[in-house]
């Protein structure tokens, strides 16, 4: 009687080495496991791996004489183990595991998302962008809801931004203090991180940069005059009022008129006699600074007009001569 041998698959044991790949990742693999017998076919059990490996963008290819590619997911985490079938040219078969060790990208680790410490002056803008460029494609940043936004908002800072993280900053006139925005990025491979902006505000201080003042003024008593601040350039929304005090209470006592308008210009109208008066006046900054000036103005007595002299009193004219007559005749 013939004896009968090992088959193939009793004598040929493939050995697949562990493939490492990391998540987004694409590997191509020449033969699977090279030195078995020519006619060797290879068949991969596809419906081993699960369905979310496929529907996260995953795939694998194996053909028949082993020529083998995966592409893993970029939110693909877990290692996978795919089952394949060895036929060997005498029909004997088996069925190895093949092992595969995926590395999360752990974008977050890898990258380090930052804002540069930014100042502007109260009521201007400024627009911060990141100091990361060479961030993954498809990660966005986003401003974070918490109490630090609210308050920003609440306190009248408006804040854009767009999906690449570029802030666009525009402080409030009366800020004093800056504020401190939280961002979310979120990489494509599933992971995140925070990160922080400061911006740094310098008090717009209207009243420390403007000098508003009033020239000296004089009328003649009994006048009407028009008086305006000597500064033109002052910021949007400034008030100018008249100071409520002892000063203005004796101009009103006395008989003065005062009339004012938002913008500092002064309709002043002086009594019939003589006399002087200091107004203060409150300059009111959008800034919500404030100084306080004085104008001062003086009302000279009118001028005294001389009545004319009557020259014919005070040189008679003789008396004109009869008519008819002539000197010397009798």
């Amino acid at each position: 009687m013939e004896s009968v041998g090992p088959d193939d698959s009793e004598l040929f044991k493939p050995d697949f080495d562990l493939i490492p790949i990391k998540s987004g990742d694409y590997i191509e693999i020449g033969v699977l496991a090279p030195g078995l017998p020519a006619g060797t076919e290879f068949h991969l059990d596809y419906y081993a791996l699960p369905d979310r490996f496929f529907d996260l963008g995953g795939s694998t290819s194996l053909s028949g004489n082993g020529k083998f590619s995966l592409e893993v997911p970029l939110t693909w985490n877990d290692d996978l183990q795919l089952p394949i079938s060895i036929i060997f040219p005498d029909g004997s078969s088996t069925v190895e595991n093949l092992h595969v060790d995926v590395t999360p990208a752990n974008f977050a680790g890898n990258h380090d998302v930052t804002y540069t410490d930014t100042t502007l002056t109260a009521g201007d803008t400024t627009t911060i962008t990141p100091t990361t460029t060479d961030l993954p494609a498809n990660t966005t940043i986003t401003l974070v809801e918490n109490t630090n936004l609210n308050d920003a908002h609440t306190t009248g800072w408006t804040i854009d931004t767009t999906p690449h993280g570029q802030l666009t900053v525009t402080a409030p006139i009366t800020a004093t203090t800056g504020i401190e925005l939280t961002l979310l990025v979120a990489y494509p491979d599933g992971t995140e991180e925070e990160t922080t902006a400061i911006i740094n505000t310098t008090p717009a201080n209207f009243a420390g940069n403007h000098d508003v003042t009033y020239t000296d003024t004089t009328l003649t008593a009994g006048d009407t005059t028009t008086i305006t601040p000597t500064t033109t350039d002052l910021p949007a929304n400034t008030t100018i009022t008249l100071v409520e005090n002892t000063n203005l209470n004796d101009a009103h006592t006395t008989g003065w008129t005062i009339d004012t308008t938002p913008h500092g210009q002064l309709t002043v109208t002086a009594p019939i006699t003589a006399g002087k008066i200091q107004l203060s006046v409150l300059i009111s900054y959008a800034d919500g600074t404030s100084e306080v000036t004085s104008v001062n103005i003086e009302a000279l007595p009118k001028p005294v007009v001389e009545e004319p002299k009557d020259d014919d009193k005070d040189h008679p004219q003789p008396a004109p001569k009869p008519s008819g007559s002539s000197f010397g005749s009798s």
